[in-house]
């Protein structure tokens, strides 16, 4: 798998149908076979993961939303969640362009996710992270409030009963929401906004969110050091902090941006111990638990700012996906030096780079194991097949 990788060219299908403006959110249903995606022209589009070809809208006169669709999330069914910048989250039936209300936030919405028991979890900036049910039409309804995360979320994530929020403010929270009471702050606080939250495991390399990690029992914090959980949070103020929930404590806080601001965009949990973080600078730093979470490798494939980076499954960790504010993809070997042999004396950059959009840049990606889904501003996602 690792090989197809970096060593195959991929074949490129452009979505048949566009939109005129640019796309925020992205989810893929490998179940049934489809993406959705969401953008500023305040509709969804659902598109055939195979071929591109879209498969129905979410807009009508009587659905959907009437502001920017901030995010989206599948459920296994063939039914769409998604949040937009008016506040109000809408539950998608599997056929058609029928769509519930789900209303609660006074706030836009700023993240939506959903898990296999048919539960979504949305955060916004009222200040508030809600629970649903979303179940049969008639029963889809809001289960709790997580209330006191003292500013508006605007990065979150999720697994079994642990739910993290964190804030314009900088402040990241643990959560347990089978009482809808946050357990603890993390601490130190960032100073400036939380970009990017991730609950992972270092010795899997594997996020909590992925589907993999669903199966697991509930895993409260008192258990989970079997698990070896970590939080990834990355900010404004260009740091990566993580906090071990054995114990409670930040193992790591380090400017990883070099740029003035810089930032941390994005991080994504490799194996053997491996974190590779995306960067407003324009490189990815990955850096390694066997070396004190010391950056072992700089990556400079991009030349603009790193929007957001992926893990390929299937590869043992060892290839990474990137894309860029110049709508720039790049494909990275994330093997040591020692690992290659004689084939590569020195890191690579990238293997190689790919133009996904000639406007604007790449606002969300998904990563499978032989399938790349992209989407940005200029309109149309973009699947790429190796």
């Amino acid at each position: 798998m690792t090989d197809l990788w970096l060593h195959s060219q991929p074949t490129t299908l452009a979505a048949d149908r566009t939109s005129d403006r640019p796309l925020y959110c992205l989810s893929v249903n490998e179940r049934t076979g489809s993406f959705v995606v969401g953008g500023a022209d305040h509709s969804l589009r659902v598109y055939d993961l195979h071929s591109a070809t879209l498969r129905r809208e979410l807009y009508s006169k009587t659905s959907g939303h009437v502001e920017w669709v901030s995010s989206c999330a599948c459920l296994p069914d063939g039914r769409v969640l998604s949040g937009g910048m008016d506040g109000k989250l809408v539950l998608w039936d599997s056929s058609g362009a029928r769509g519930q209300d789900l209303i609660g936030h006074t706030g836009s919405v700023s993240k939506v996710m959903v898990d296999a028991r048919e539960v979504g979890l949305s955060a916004g900036y009222d200040r508030s992270m809600r629970l649903w049910s979303l179940g049969a039409r008639a029963s889809s309804r809001e289960l709790g409030v997580l209330k006191g995360i003292g500013g508006a979320v605007t990065a979150c994530d999720w697994h079994n009963s642990l739910a993290l929020s964190g804030t314009r403010e900088g402040q990241v929270g643990l959560w347990d929401v089978n009482t809808c009471q946050r357990l603890r702050w993390l601490t130190p606080a960032a100073q400036g906004q939380i970009l990017t939250l991730q609950l992972g495991s270092a010795q899997a390399g594997v996020a909590a969110s992925d589907n993999a990690m669903r199966t697991h029992p509930t895993v409260h914090p008192a258990d989970a050091g079997s698990y070896e959980w970590l939080v990834a949070a990355g900010g404004a103020d260009g740091f990566l902090r993580l906090y071990d929930l054995r114990s409670e404590a930040c193992v790591l806080q380090r400017r990883i941006s070099e740029g003035q601001p810089g930032s941390v965009n994005d991080v994504a949990f490799s194996t053997q111990g491996r974190l590779v973080a995306a960067l407003s600078d324009g490189v990815l730093r990955v850096l390694d638990a066997r070396a004190d979470w010391r950056s072992v490798n700089t990556l400079r494939g991009h030349r603009s700012p790193v929007t957001t980076v992926k893990v390929v499954p299937g590869s043992n960790g060892d290839v990474a996906v990137s894309a860029g504010s110049n709508g720039w993809m790049c494909v990275h070997d994330l093997r040591p030096c020692e690992d290659l042999g004689d084939a590569h004396p020195l890191p690579l950059d990238a293997q190689y780079a790919f133009g996904l959009t000639t406007a604007g840049g790449v606002n969300a990606l998904w990563a499978g194991e032989r399938t790349l889904v992209a989407a940005g501003d200029d309109g149309q996602p973009v699947v790429l097949q190796f």
